[in-house]
């Protein structure tokens, strides 16, 4: 995941530099889904390679690199105005993830 921002300009969107793809889910429970149960909503979902403004506890889908790898990803904080860096870019976004082994 790479920051797809450019300075001064902070969504919290991010993009995959190799071939992981993600998609977001609709109503999954990040704290009791399960891997499995991620598999199939990003089987029935439209993968992107890219991720633009998400939300604070939206959930998301990767398949890391085209292998059968899954990940679980959840925004718990976008803070586009965030400056505790006390730099000129601000902005922070933070997640959780789960992976599959």
């Amino acid at each position: 995941m790479e920051n797809s921002n450019t300075a001064g300009v902070f969504t919290g969107g991010w993009f995959a530099k190799n071939s992981t793809l993600f998609v977001k889910t609709l109503g999954f429970d990040y704290n009791t889904g399960t891997i499995n149960e991620a598999k199939s909503i990003y089987a029935a979902g439209s993968p992107n390679g890219t991720v633009t403004a998400p939300l604070d506890g939206d959930v998301y889908v990767a398949k890391l690199r085209g292998t059968e790898t899954y990940v679980i990803i959840k925004v718990i904080a976008n803070e586009p105005t965030n400056d505790e860096c006390g730099c000129t870019n601000k902005g922070k976004l933070t997640f959780n993830f789960k992976k599959s082994l």
